[in-house]
């Protein structure tokens, strides 16, 4: 068999392998993308949803384009899913609603923040910024959560 032949074989197993995992960061596995505990808002609904809410919130900041973004994702939505009776999750789309970005003070993505506070005087307590490990934002979260 020609040495050029194997080097084809070799790089078609490889490419095999590695698609599937590339692609998957691009939006090939949505199931670990969505939670029944994250609420998607919107600018027409952040005060209601945020604002006029009786607890803490955390705030996920995303783009759809965003790498980091999609990779955090699962992560975020992971301790929502582990934490939602700690305090209330949502996300929301920067592009799609810049009045959010303008009103949390978003400058990179994925951002992800904690609101808290009484009537007016609910503020921006905690963030973390980046594609951040989980003990991160499970640290985001208690700190959020604590009186």
């Amino acid at each position: 068999m020609n040495k050029s032949w194997i080097l084809v074989v070799v790089l078609i197993v490889a490419a095999a392998i590695v698609a599937p995992k590339f692609l998957n960061g691009f939006g090939g596995n949505q199931a670990s993308m969505h939670s029944a505990n994250v609420t998607e808002i919107t600018d027409a609904n952040f005060k209601a949803e945020v604002m006029d809410h009786n607890g803490p919130v955390i705030v996920e900041a995303y783009a759809t384009w965003c790498g980091p973004c999609k990779a955090y994702k699962p992560k975020y939505n992971q301790a929502a899913d582990n934490n939602h009776q700690k305090a209330k999750f949502v996300t929301f789309d920067v592009d799609k609603n810049p009045g959010i970005a303008r009103s949390l003070g978003v400058t990179g993505i994925p951002l992800t923040v904690c609101v808290k506070g009484n009537g007016e005087g609910r503020t921006v307590t905690d963030e973390l910024s980046g594609n951040a490990p989980y003990s991160s934002i499970e640290k985001l979260v208690n700190a959020c959560a604590a009186p």
